[in-house]
């Protein structure tokens, strides 16, 4: 259950946090011809597991904790 409960916040999370990113960049994808290149879908990859992996080791790390207080 904590880790569900770790990998939903995460999902969560990183989509919101990846578009609060993608709007301070100021992407704009109508300046390529194709927006599904290569490089800017290992970028999209790489930003969303980078946050991904942070979120989820922050609150495994707080669900941990607080388990362990409260039992």
């Amino acid at each position: 259950m904590k880790e569900f409960l770790a990998i939903f916040i995460t999902i969560i999370a990183t989509n919101r946090i990846t578009e609060k990113v993608y709007e301070m960049m100021k992407v704009d994808y109508s300046l390529f011809e194709d927006p599904f290149i290569l490089k800017w879908f290992l970028m999209d990859i790489c930003l969303f597991f980078i946050i991904a992996f942070l979120i989820y080791s922050l609150l495994k790390f707080l669900i941990e904790k607080a388990s362990a207080r409260f039992s």
